[in-house]
């Protein structure tokens, strides 16, 4: 009964802020060789992150510049925008599905240029998005197919390691997506393939929330954060399709949908949640995703502790 209240009263503010001023939908110029992985906006523009290349628009969907990098290893994922820089998780894959080179690119917002890669060896069940929050990155991965938990990585702003929490979500397919912190909604949100239904009748979600603040909750006392990190509970899950991309404009939270065209080519666009439904049963890239995995295979099924050995180490 509470996650119902509370996803009702997201449902509630969504419809509110749509029905402000604002755009209704959001149309990226070109097209482009694979689908959308996330959209992130620094307020002005937005960047969308087509898993081989990343391009930037204005709020028309005019495209103002892209850049595109080699696909033979890995992806670019879902991506954030701070401090005049665009950061972009970087799968790069590896031999049977391990994530050993893993990293965080950051390119400048005005001109797209590449300015830094940062190894991020802790993730490795696949670096699929980032998001900032409270003078912290978050980092979002894949999830071993057995388990009812997800990860979130925390770093500082300089990328060194902190912690890696466990969030109680129940089984996702192929673990999280895309992460976006909703202001105003007060939701860091969680977007991901699809989860189980949990009664007869109702469809699969495709997103859950936690609380902002709690990312952010200080360790035990006298203990290393590393070694004792907190146990994430969510407060809601909704089956809005945001595994492509979701994003907050003055307001009103967007939903990005990508499709493909006859010539095998992608687009994408961005609808307000409120007016496209709560659930699109033919998005392709789930499709797509559902029947490869992430590039050709499954995130890896062991029986781990709750937070997985490799990313308890810190870097000091």
């Amino acid at each position: 009964m509470v996650k119902c209240i509370v996803c009702s009263c997201l449902l509630l503010a969504i419809s509110a802020a749509a029905s402000a001023a604002g755009p209704s939908r959001i149309v990226c110029e070109g097209k482009y060789p694979h689908h959308l992985q996330g959209v992130a906006t620094d307020g002005t523009n937005i960047f969308w992150s087509f898993t081989s290349v990343l391009a930037k628009t204005d709020f028309a969907g005019r495209c103002l510049a892209k850049v595109e990098r080699a696909t033979a290893c890995g992806h670019m994922g879902d991506l954030c925008y701070h401090g005049g820089k665009v950061f972009v998780g970087v799968n790069n894959g590896g031999p049977g599905g391990t994530r050993p080179g893993d990293e965080v690119w950051v390119y400048d917002a005005e001109t797209l240029v590449l300015r830094k890669r940062i190894p991020t060896p802790q993730t490795i069940f696949c670096n699929n998005g980032i998001e900032w929050y409270g003078g912290y990155f978050f980092v979002v991965g894949s999830a071993p197919a057995d388990q009812e938990l997800n990860y979130v990585w925390q770093f500082t702003d300089d990328f060194r390691f902190k912690r890696c929490m466990p969030i109680r979500s129940g089984k996702t397919l192929l673990g999280v997506q895309t992460i976006c912190h909703l202001k105003s909604l007060g939701r860091m949100a969680f977007g991901h393939y699809g989860s189980a239904p949990v009664s007869k009748g109702k469809p699969a979600d495709y997103v859950f929330f936690v609380k902002p603040e709690d990312l952010v909750q200080p360790p035990v006392s006298g203990i290393p954060d590393s070694e004792n990190p907190p146990t994430i509970e969510t407060c809601g899950s909704e089956s809005w399709h945001v595994s492509c991309g979701i994003l907050e404009l003055n307001g009103v939270v967007f939903k990005a949908l990508t499709s493909q065209g006859k010539d095998n080519t992608w687009t994408a666009r961005l609808l307000p949640i409120a007016a496209s439904g709560t659930i699109d049963m033919d998005n392709p890239a789930l499709t797509h995703h559902a029947a490869h995995g992430v590039n050709g295979v499954n995130a890896p099924s062991a029986t781990r502790d709750p937070v997985p050995e490799k990313v308890t180490e810190r870097i000091e």
